[in-house]
C-alpha cells in the first residue's frame, strides 16, 4: 500500500488514475483485438479469400490462421 501512496505523491493522482485504468482494461483490450482477427479470418473465409495471403498481408501468424481458419 506504502508503494501507491508514494507514487501518488511523486506523480499525482491523475497520473495514478490514468496508469491504474490502463491496467484494467488492457486484458480486454487484448481480448478486443483476438476477436477482431478472428472475425476477420471468419469474413475472409466465407468470402472465399486465400487465408495464407490475406495471413502474409496483414501481418496474421499464419499457424493463427490455419488453426482458426481451416
Amino acid at each position: 500500500m506504502s508503494e501507491w501512496i508514494e507514487f501518488i505523491k511523486v506523480f499525482g493522482f491523475p497520473i495514478f488514475v490514468a496508469c491504474y485504468l490502463l491496467w484494467r482494461i488492457e486484458p480486454t483490450l487484448n481480448k478486443l483485438d483476438n476477436t477482431i482477427r478472428l472475425q476477420t479470418i471468419v469474413i475472409a473465409h466465407m468470402s472465399s479469400i486465400d487465408l495464407e495471403e490475406l495471413a502474409r498481408k496483414f501481418g496474421f501468424d499464419e499457424s493463427e490462421v490455419r488453426k482458426n481458419g481451416k
